[in-house]
């Protein structure tokens, strides 16, 4: 993938680069359903970014997200942008809340990353407000997406990995508070052409055929 997008240069190799598969599952961990998810990340948000690099280093700044809620198509489509490591970073994510398949589609373009995430049937319930959707990559090790409300208008999003001794590590954390009514994200400048949706929404549609 070219490293320049619309005149932004992007973040290279902060996340690993792992090749993902599906897993298998539709439980849902904790208190929040991914119907729940969609329709009260709808809205126009603003925050922090954390960011952890191969090598264990981290870097925060702000963060601006912009999520437009399709009801017909039972999705959810995410787009945020920021700053790590003195770059610009961005990302994009689709969540289908339809019942029959819920899941997490995500185009990470700081890893170049395409991952699909689905809920995670080994987590128990365990009261916490969270939804947790995994996926496996390719060496075998479980990733993780963990979305979480303190309240209705503070969120966060938390990418995670499976350190050798078993803790979960957070490589990419949102910690996102609602903007007042009517206030546009910086994201929301650019929702309709982040080069990152837009691939996103061609690389689902790409994996959504069926292969022999």
């Amino acid at each position: 993938m070219n490293s320049n997008r619309s005149g932004t240069q992007y973040l290279r190799g902060v996340l690993p680069v792992t090749a993902l598969v599906l897993l298998s599952g539709v439980a849902t961990a904790g208190e929040l359903k991914p119907v729940e998810v969609g329709n009260q990340l709808a809205g126009e948000w603003s925050g922090q970014i954390r960011m952890r690099s191969d090598g264990e280093q981290l870097s925060a700044s702000t963060v601006s997200m912009s999520a437009v809620r399709n009801a017909s198509a039972s999705t959810l489509e995410l787009y945020y942008e920021g700053f790590a490591f003195g770059k610009a970073v961005d990302g994009a994510m689709i969540l289908s809340f339809d019942k029959d398949l819920p899941g997490l589609s995500l185009r990470e373009h700081a890893s170049d990353q395409f991952a699909t995430y689905r809920p995670d049937p080994e987590v128990p319930s365990s009261g916490d407000d969270a939804l947790v959707l995994s996926t496996v990559s390719s060496e075998g090790s479980e990733v993780r997406a963990v979305f979480t409300r303190a309240d209705s208008d503070r969120w966060s999003i938390e990418l995670q990995r499976q350190a050798e001794d078993g803790a979960w590590v957070p490589s990419l954390v949102l910690q996102l508070d609602r903007l007042d009514h009517g206030q546009r994200s910086a994201a929301a400048e650019r929702f309709d052409r982040a080069p990152a949706l837009m691939d996103l929404r061609r690389d689902r549609a790409i994996a959504s055929v069926p292969t022999d």
